[in-house]
């Protein structure tokens, strides 16, 4: 994976996940906060996140924001 993100010169980072947790204000709260909050961010996109199970979803949406800000 990182091979084929240099050659095709896509910036990447590892973050921890206590580094955008903190970021995102959800190191101290529930797991399922981050699904709370994508549905937050993201109303538009609410069958993505609707559902309990739906969290590892949220967790990524939210790293990919982390992303972008950084």
């Amino acid at each position: 994976v990182h091979g084929v993100l240099g050659a095709l010169d896509v910036r990447m980072a590892l973050v921890t996940p206590a580094t955008w947790k903190r970021r995102a204000k959800l190191l101290s709260k529930p797991k399922d906060a981050a699904r709370s909050l994508a549905l937050t961010l993201w109303p538009e996109s609410s069958e993505f996140f609707s559902l309990k199970k739906h969290c590892g979803r949220a967790d990524a949406a939210l790293i990919g924001l982390y992303g972008q800000h950084c």
